[in-house]
Parts: C-alpha cells; structure tokens; sequence
C-alpha cells in the first residue's frame, strides 16, 4: 500500500471515527506473503476484518519486504490493534519491533507452524478466528476503548541473550537440523544432501552445557526453553542427550516430524533462570528464526509489553 493510498485511507477513516464519537478502533495490518500459509482469499478475508465494523485500517506493511512499524509509528498514528497475518518468526519480530508500545495484537495463523495462534486461539482456524474476533469486538462497541471490554493481555516470553521468544528458544549444535526440515518443506531436493551433512557433522563436532540453579550441570546436544504458561510460573527447560548413529536418527526423525517433545533421553525441568554455555558461537533458533549467539547464553523470562488478544474456538458469543 503506497504513502498516497495509506492518506486516503487516513482521512476517509478519520473522518468516519470522528462521525460515531470516535470509538473506532484504528488498525494497522502486517502480512507476509512469504509465509507458509498466506493465501489470496485469506489475505482478503483478514483485510476485510480490518475495515469493517468498528475498525478502521489505517495502513499495512509487507513484510519482509517493507520495515516494520516501530513504537513511535504507532503512537504517531494512535494504533489501537495490530493484525499480524504470518508465521511464528514474523510475529516474532513484530513484538521486538514495536518497543514499549502497550497496544494490542490479533495474530493469525498464517506461517507454517503457527504454534502461537494455537496457543491463543486454541486451534481454531482462520474464518473461525476472524469471525469470533469481530462478533467480539462488536459487541463491546460503542464503549470499546473506554471500558477496555476487547483488550488483550501480555505474555509471557523466554528472553535469551536479549531477544525475545514467545513461542520457544532452542540452544545448541541440533538446531542446525532446522536447515533440513526447511529445505524438505520447500522441496529443494538437491539440496538435502547438503543440509543433512551440515547438520550431522555440526551435531555432533560439540555440545552445550545448561546451568540451572545448584543442579548440576546438565551436557546435551539441545537445549529448549519454553515460556510460562501463566505469567507468574516457571519456564519450561528440556536438554537433549544422545550419542551415537540411533540417537542421532531418532532426533533428526523428531526434528523432521516436529515431534521433540516426546524425544527419548529428555531431562526435563521448570527454572526461572538458565545459562547455557558452549565453545565460541552457540547455535540457536528463536521462533524459529535461527540466530548465532556468544557464549554464555543467559536465559530468563519476561512479559511483554503489548497484549495479545486470544479467541477460543469454544467461546460462546452471542451472534
């Protein structure tokens, strides 16, 4: 959406909010078409919730193509709700983008995972989603932001070395099997030789060392850390350990059919704190999006500053 169009939009909207007393709720839409699952018809069905009912869009950006919007973008134009239509990495940026500004997002399942609109909509699907979001929002108008009636809620993250995760955080040389679902899921075919290699020979030529509290330390080849599930709870921390060419099968099959947390030779802990430590440059992947990060890796949780709307797929609301 070119600057001319994002105008018109500007005006015709305000124009519309300042007619029903301002109770309008001002959207911006990120999208990235790159991801798993964005289709044409979805993409149409997400922006027509934008613009409808008591919501306003005020623009859009294509990600990764354009910059994501920041903290002070968001002030200046008085967002009230981010729709995010992508996968786990992209929401992922979103959030480190946009600072301490305290609105709301509405993810949608639109990458190939989505493990975070499962956890926040309990699994249901995007029609369903954007159905029950807009009877929702609907229904607290017109009091909408005054009474905060729609309003999401922060959550919980894993912080790793400064970055963000909200889905999980995996440390050590095993993540490099990520290059090998990826280059299956995209059908690269001459590339799998190469990726399988890489990641066998990077597995395997060194490992990570979790410290968690007086414990002792505990060696794996991976190391993932998952956020509370409430916000004053315990991280969820699980070290992998194998040796061997069976090991190494059964992880790499786990790896592939996203099967890791019922991997055998799993030590499995709740903690509040982590240190990871490894030789130079750890290996690791933050909702996915793989990251090379310097030993020691310190890991402890957060809460976001934005609030995450949910939608139950077994809310009842009223039509």
């Amino acid at each position: 959406m070119g600057r001319a169009t994002n105008d018109r939009l500007r005006v015709r909207h305000e124009t519309a909010a300042r007619g029903v007393g301002g109770t309008m709720e001002r959207v911006w839409l990120i999208r990235n078409r790159k991801s798993g699952s964005v289709s044409d018809a979805g993409l149409r069905n997400v922006e027509d919730y934008c613009d409808e009912g008591t919501r306003t869009l005020v623009g859009s950006t294509d990600f990764p193509e354009q910059p994501l919007p920041g903290e002070t973008k968001l002030r200046d134009r008085e967002i009230d709700l981010l729709v995010v239509f992508a996968g786990d990495g992209t929401v992922n940026a979103v959030a480190s983008a946009i600072g301490d500004w305290d609105g709301d997002i509405l993810v949608l399942p639109g990458g190939t995972m989505n493990i975070l609109a499962e956890r926040l909509h309990g699994g249901a699907g995007l029609e369903d989603i954007l159905a029950r979001a807009a009877k929702t929002a609907d229904a607290s108008s017109p009091s909408l932001q005054s009474a905060g009636s729609n309003r999401g809620e922060p959550l919980p993250y894993v912080n790793i070395s400064g970055r963000q995760a909200y889905v999980a955080a995996l440390v050590g040389p095993a993540a490099g099997w990520v290059h090998v679902r990826e280059t299956l899921r995209g059908r690269r075919w001459k590339a799998l030789r190469r990726s399988v290699s890489f990641a066998w020979k990077l597995t395997f030529s060194r490992s990570v060392r979790a410290s968690i509290g007086a414990r002792p330390q505990l060696r794996g080849r991976l190391v993932q850390v998952e956020p509370p599930a409430e916000p004053d709870g315990e991280m969820a921390v699980a070290v992998f350990r194998f040796d061997g060419l069976f090991g190494a099968i059964r992880m790499a099959t786990a790896w592939l059919l996203d099967t890791l947390h019922v991997s055998q030779r799993i030590e499995r802990l709740c903690a509040r704190n982590v240190r990871v430590t490894g030789r130079g440059v750890v290996h690791a992947l933050i909702d996915g999006e793989e990251q090379h990060l310097r030993s020691p890796v310190r890991v402890e949780q957060g809460i976001s500053s934005c609030r995450f709307r949910r939608v139950s797929e077994h809310e009842n609301i009223a039509a």
